[in-house]
């Protein structure tokens, strides 16, 4: 029985470790986005010709690419989460047919 109990307490843990990396999931993405976009715009700024002059496209490029990290972060995050439900799924039988044809 108390080996029973330590086992729920360490699958408990487990479980909220992985719900707080999955919550942390979409922003490390968007950072991950904003941060690459940042280094475009520093690595413009610094050019000879800037291509980025308006203040508004510096500002909305960072954004725009925050978002798209963002997106693709949250479509691996439910790639994932599919790929484990499926993990639990019952196996297809493929051969079922072929079975019931020769028992009959």
């Amino acid at each position: 029985m108390k080996k029973i109990k330590e086992c729920i307490k360490i699958a408990r843990l487990k479980w909220n470790q992985q719900e707080k990396s999955e919550q942390r999931t979409p922003w490390k993405g968007a950072f991950f986005g904003f941060l690459i976009a940042l280094c475009i715009v520093i690595g413009d700024q610094v050019a000879k010709t800037p291509t980025l002059n308006h203040w508004i496209i510096m500002l909305l490029f960072p954004t725009v690419f925050g978002a798209i990290g963002c997106a693709i972060a949250l479509w691996y995050l439910n790639l994932t989460r599919n790929q484990r439900k499926a993990a639990l799924d019952k196996i297809p039988d493929l051969f079922e047919d072929s079975q019931t044809r020769k028992h009959s």
